[in-house]
């Protein structure tokens, strides 16, 4: 599909030298892409806003680039996944506020919050992060996913505490 890969070249032209973890940052958004038509999801806005969202939060592209480029939808969905704010829990918070924006917005932020997971190691910072903001995180999220999605999370949430 032309307008997938064109947000994968959009992606990688604004992430440029970024990296997730030890690898390139489109490791995580090819990562969250198949994550989704695993998940059994092909919908291009979806998949188009995956791929696009981590740029309006990490990188210079703007919200009305992507509308040009895309869509309003998929602009508002990027829009609605990006933290703004001085601190983790401002852009949190600010999250919270817009992830209702669209009928999308809410299993793109699972979809990458269940790749941020998965790819954490015990201890490490990012682990216990995202432990101290699972509660909330299920809370603000569930009534804008579907349970079976947001159980997936709960599952892999579980069996790392259990480990």
């Amino acid at each position: 599909n032309i307008r997938i890969y064109n947000a994968l070249k959009l992606a990688e032209q604004y992430h440029g030298d970024q990296k997730y973890g030890d690898n390139s940052y489109m490791y995580h958004i090819h990562e969250c892409i198949d994550t989704a038509i695993a998940w059994g999801y092909n919908d291009d806005d979806l998949l188009i806003s995956l791929a696009l969202h981590d740029t309006i939060e990490d990188t210079t592209l703007s919200q009305e680039m992507i509308a040009n480029e895309f869509s309003e939808k998929i602009a508002l969905t990027v829009w609605a996944v990006s933290g703004i704010g001085n601190n983790r829990k401002e852009r949190m918070k600010s999250i919270y506020q817009k992830i209702g924006l669209t009928d999308i917005s809410g299993l793109v932020k699972l979809i990458d919050r269940y790749c941020n997971y998965k790819n954490t190691t015990d201890g490490s910072s990012h682990r216990k992060m995202y432990d101290k903001e699972m509660d909330e995180f299920i809370e603000n999220l569930s009534k804008y996913t579907k349970t079976e999605d947001m159980d997936r999370l709960i599952k892999l949430y579980k069996n790392r505490i259990e480990q």
